[in-house]
């Protein structure tokens, strides 16, 4: 079955970006510290994933019109604390209340901390008018599966139960939102929470983007229920950006029992019962497939869902080339589908 198959066709537009730039993107070349040896392929990715968004957020200055502060909120298993990053908008009303997000940043369960997502949650805040609740789980290999998933679980908590004083009103809107990695730990959240009943009913919606939501085992590859279905991976085999070697590394650094539910979310007996799902998911990546069956199961439970799909482009292609006018309809259907969860959730509590 190849049903999806005629999403991986490239573009007019990512041809000519693979024929000006051949590396394409930072994550495709090895530099000689790691061919010579003098540090590994997962420690330099570590840091530089450290240092890059770093230099950004630099770069852009203090924010405009928002507060930023970061508490620590305790987590267990092992015990220890982590820092969630909350943006709120500045108000002359101290009896104002918004919606808010939790965001779940990506990185392959390995890589990268709060700045990677700092742009964004500011940029968030300020065009939502909505509190931001970034979290900074703790990462693979150091830490096991499911530490991480369980610290972004915590801090979902943290949220719900200190609303109040965040100036959160839940019944405007309560997003768990995430890419990649972060989107298949938004899918686990969102499906933990609906039998919670600490949570249960206050999720009002999802944003998932390029998800991850079936772990492919490396000798076995997909569960058999779903390998015809799930065909980009060898499809998309050639994405510069979320290629078989870096995927390999993840794989090695994140261990787990793939068949887990808690770990691949598509794995769930039903949906039904999720909060509406907004999805972005890219032509050309490796992961389209998850993104599409997922969105196509969620359809089917009667889960109110929208989904804009991205032909022939690659996984994380919005933020490796913001030029592109892919990238751009990315943000217009982005601002699009977040309205509409927003909407939905008032229209839930009117």
């Amino acid at each position: 079955m190849a049903q999806w198959a005629h999403y991986s066709a490239k573009s007019e537009e990512w041809l000519q970006i693979l024929a000006q730039h051949p590396e394409v993107s930072l994550m495709a070349k090895l530099p000689p510290s790691v061919t010579d040896g003098t540090e590994s392929e997962l420690t330099w990715r570590k840091r530089i994933c450290v240092e890059l968004p770093r230099q950004s957020v630099e770069a852009a200055g203090a924010p405009v019109g928002i507060t930023v502060k970061e508490p620590l909120v305790p987590v267990s298993n092992p015990s220890g604390e982590i820092a969630v990053r909350v943006y709120t908008p500045e108000s002359q009303d101290s009896g104002e209340t918004f919606p808010a997000f939790l965001n779940i940043h990506g990185g392959g369960y390995c890589f990268f901390t709060l700045d990677v997502n700092e742009i964004k949650c500011r940029e968030f805040c300020s065009t939502y008018r909505a509190v931001i609740v970034s979290v900074e789980y703790r990462l693979a290999p150091e830490y096991k599966w499911p530490v991480g998933l369980n610290d972004t679980y915590t801090a979902l908590k943290w949220l719900a139960s200190n609303a109040p004083s965040l100036c959160i009103d839940p019944k405007k809107g309560l997003i768990v939102s995430g890419a990649s990695a972060g989107a298949n730990f938004a899918c686990t959240v969102a499906q933990r929470a609906r039998g919670d009943p600490e949570l249960k009913g206050k999720i009002t919606g999802q944003l998932l983007q390029v998800p991850q939501t079936c772990w492919r085992n490396v000798d076995q590859g997909y569960p058999e229920k779903y390998k015809d279905q799930l065909l980009s991976f060898d499809q998309n085999k050639d994405d510069p950006i979320l290629h078989p070697a870096l995927f390999k590394l993840f794989m090695d650094a994140y261990p787990g029992p793939s068949t887990d539910p808690e770990m691949s979310p598509l794995l769930a007996e039903t949906l039904a019962g999720l909060p509406p799902a907004y999805m972005q998911v890219a032509g050309g990546d490796p992961l389209r497939d998850e993104g599409l069956l997922y969105a196509q199961r969620l359809e089917e439970d009667g889960v109110p869902t929208k989904i804009d799909i991205y032909p022939g482009m690659p996984h994380g292609f919005d933020t490796n080339f913001p030029q592109l006018s892919a990238s751009a309809k990315w943000r217009a259907d982005l601002e699009s589908g977040v309205r509409w969860l927003l909407e939905l959730a008032g229209k839930a509590h009117s």
